[in-house]
This record gives structure tokens, C-alpha cells and sequence, in this order.
């Protein structure tokens, strides 16, 4: 999975959950300018609060979902993952327009809203 993720990027934001979250932590340690978004509390508003920070100072967001997006997560107002915080950031970062790479650890595919389209002017 480590292998998925940029070389040398100039920058990475990582939550601080244990498992993938600390393994992506690790891995750029040292490597570059590493920030870590902390849950200020443990309800759920929290966590929400901590994904919409990391994603309001992202410029790009590489996902691992290891669940089916539940139906109802949408990239609307309010944030809510709906039982998945990792969907829930996935939303909340394709509203704010940011490039959204997902590698799904479970193998489901994403919504369609998930799904970015490239544009051609013309």
C-alpha cells in the first residue's frame, strides 16, 4: 500500500487514527513536511471537525476506504461519512474540488459521485 503513495511529496497531511493513518505518518517521518490532524475530543462532530481541517489545507487527497460507501454519504451539506469516516473525507474533498485519488482496500467500487471526470475546454 506504501508503495501507492507519492516519493518526495513537499508536503502531507495525515489523521491520526491507528492503522493506515499511522503507517502513512511513519512512512513520510523525516521525508518531508509532515503535519499530523489531531481529534480534538471523541464524538463523532470531532473526527468530522479533524477530516474538514486536514481537507480546507489539502490540495489533493489519496484515500484508502477499506468499506463500501454507505448510500447516503454524499458530498452534500452537512459533512457525514454515515458511518464512514474515510468516505465522509472523500466527500467533503470532491465538494471542495480537490483531485481525489481512491485505492479501495476492500475492492468496491466508488459512487459515482467519486468518480472525477476530466474536463476539455474548448
Amino acid at each position: 500500500m506504501l508503495n501507492l503513495l507519492p516519493a518526495n511529496p513537499p508536503a502531507v497531511g495525515v489523521g491520526d487514527a491507528k492503522g493506515l493513518d499511522a503507517l502513512v505518518a511513519e512512512h513520510y517521518a523525516g521525508k518531508t513536511d509532515l503535519t499530523i490532524y489531531h481529534v480534538e475530543g471523541r464524538e463523532r462532530w470531532q473526527f468530522a471537525a479533524r477530516s474538514q481541517r486536514m481537507i480546507n489545507d489539502a490540495t489533493v487527497l489519496i484515500a484508502f476506504p477499506n468499506k463500501p460507501c454507505p448510500e447516503s454519504c454524499t458530498p452534500t451539506k452537512p459533512f457525514s461519512g454515515h458511518g464512514s469516516g474515510t468516505w465522509g473525507t472523500i466527500a467533503y474533498a470532491v465538494k471542495k474540488g480537490l483531485k481525489v485519488t481512491i485505492y479501495s482496500l476492500d475492492g468496491s467500487q466508488a459512487p459515482s459521485w467519486a468518480k472525477q471526470r476530466q474536463l476539455t475546454l474548448i
